[in-house]
């Protein structure tokens, strides 16, 4: 096969949840919904790192291509960054049903820096009770933005942007997949719309993530991305179902488009076999570039062992394909 190694056996994708920081003013504004942020704008008792190497002169050139911000303090959650929500309502294609929420959140290295930044875009499992944002701050079972942000903290990842979209039409969510029915490029453009000047996408480091449900439909969810008009970097499906037809998107996924499929066995049995047959012969129809991954990875078992798998491939994958500058 082209490309990376794959291990047997093998599979993965990513996710995040919410803040409550003080609230702002509406500051931007979309043709398909409207935006509002919130942000974590304060005195701080003590200037966060980056504060202090801006006002060091010894550090002057390297802080040379960052903008100035406000000072910012941690929420209640431990967040240090700013959240823009939107909405959109599925007015443009006639149907109600493809209603959702956006949310946005910008760490505060991605305030600060002056170029384009990467996006990662997550996508939650399905959620019949609608609970807004689910995995960006609502729900219990984690927030990405919080994964992301440990992260880019750590210098692991590059400053970037997290964003995904939110269930909020009973029609979406009544069978066994989330976003059955996605458009990955429109919601690539909401989030540029509803960034306004606060931060420029890196269009070429798009990486998506889908959890559970997400992974479940057979055409929507992460397939969609996986068949956009722009193709993002990569694609990870994190505890899927795992059926036949993701594995045949994954699988003849553009050929510069990492895959990654990751899973646990404790609490949901798939036909996994059933799934690496048929991704093998789709990559094997549609190779990759060399050094585009091809990753089936199952993960060792944690407790709470279907949620774990979110932070598990959020911590192990995206440095591999979002390498700090």
């Amino acid at each position: 096969m082209i490309g990376l190694t794959m291990r047997r056996p093998l599979f993965a994708l990513l996710l995040v949840a919410g803040c409550r920081p003080e609230p702002a003013p509406a500051v931007t504004s979309s043709t398909e919904g409207h935006a509002t942020t919130t942000s974590s704008i304060g005195v701080a008792a003590a200037p966060t790192a980056s504060e202090a190497a801006a006002a060091s002169p010894a550090t002057a050139s390297a802080t040379a291509s960052e903008k100035a911000i406000a000072p910012l303090t941690r929420d209640e959650k431990g967040l240090l960054g700013e959240t823009i929500d939107f909405s959109y309502d599925g007015k443009d294609v006639k149907n109600k049903s493809r209603a959702y929420t956006g949310r946005i959140f910008l760490h505060e290295k991605v305030l600060r820096a002056k170029g384009p930044v990467p996006l990662i875009v997550f996508m939650h499992g399905l959620n019949r009770d609608l609970i807004p944002h689910r995995w960006i701050g609502g729900g219990n079972e984690g927030d990405v933005r919080l994964i992301a942000q440990a992260l880019i903290e750590a210098g692991t990842i590059p400053p970037s942007i997290v964003a995904g979209p939110g269930s909020v039409e009973k029609d979406a969510v009544s069978g066994g997949s989330s976003f059955p029915i996605f458009d990955h490029d429109k919601f690539v453009r909401q989030v540029l719309e509803n960034l306004g000047d606060k931060a420029g996408v890196d269009e070429s480091r798009i990486v998506v993530l889908g959890h559970s449900g997400a992974g479940c439909s057979d055409k929507g969810g992460i397939i969609a991305a996986v068949n956009a008009e722009k193709p993002p970097l990569a694609v990870m499906s994190i505890d899927t179902c795992m059926a036949g037809p993701l594995a045949e998107a994954l699988g003849s996924a553009p050929p510069k488009t990492h895959v990654v499929v990751t899973w646990q066995t404790t609490t949901w049995d798939r036909n996994f076999d059933h799934f690496r047959k048929t991704f093998d012969k789709a990559v094997k129809a549609h190779p990759a570039e060399e050094g585009t991954l091809r990753e089936l990875d199952p993960l060792p078992s944690l407790p709470r062992a279907h949620d774990a798998t979110v932070k598990q491939t959020f911590d192990k994958w995206l440095p591999r394909v979002l390498p700090p500058s």
